[in-house]
């Protein structure tokens, strides 16, 4: 890519790259797994995704309260809205989101700390490729939206050191 004519490497293009590029990975992934006897991994007694759903159910005769761990939380909303159902596609669409939502903070993460474009938008197509997040968004696991909870405090930090709190001031 150059840097001359209309396909500059901006910091909305590297988002939009980098957004648009694990949008469609795990897309396609996400037909792959429909299709796939693991979307029934979660029905194995004694795993942890079977052991999540089972603690966000929330109500008369329940004894867990899922509001207090975000993911939970999302299980449990898709629950509720679903009629007290589990719809385990709902959660895991809800969880490649948040995949997507990481690649584009590590972009921007990795803009803030080096300034280099180029290093930017590798950064954000290697989280987007990396296969450990491609697993845990295919699972009901918590570590697909605590790993961008994470990122996104990082990244929150770095964005108000270098704006609002600056000692330059």
């Amino acid at each position: 890519m150059t840097e001359r004519g209309f396909m500059k490497l901006t910091r909305r293009f590297i988002l939009l790259y980098t957004g648009t590029f694990a949008l469609l990975l795990r897309g396609g992934l996400f037909f792959v797994y429909m299709a796939s006897p693991f979307r029934f991994f979660h029905k194995v007694p004694g795993l942890d995704m079977e052991t999540l759903l089972r603690f966000s159910e929330w109500g008369p005769g329940r004894e867990f309260s899922p509001l207090f761990v975000v993911h939970r939380f999302l299980i449990y909303f898709v629950w509720l809205i679903n009629g007290k159902e589990h719809c385990v596609p709902a959660v895991i669409v809800l969880q490649c989101f948040s995949g997507i939502a990481g690649a584009m903070l590590t972009a921007d993460l990795a803009l803030m700390l080096w300034g280099k474009r180029k290093i930017a938008l590798a950064a954000g197509i290697f989280y987007g490729l990396y296969p450990v997040t491609l697993l845990y968004d295919f699972c009901v696991l918590q570590e697909s939206v605590t790993t961008t909870l994470i990122l996104l405090g990082v990244w929150s930090f770095f964005k108000c050191r270098s704006s609002h709190f600056s000692s330059k001031s």
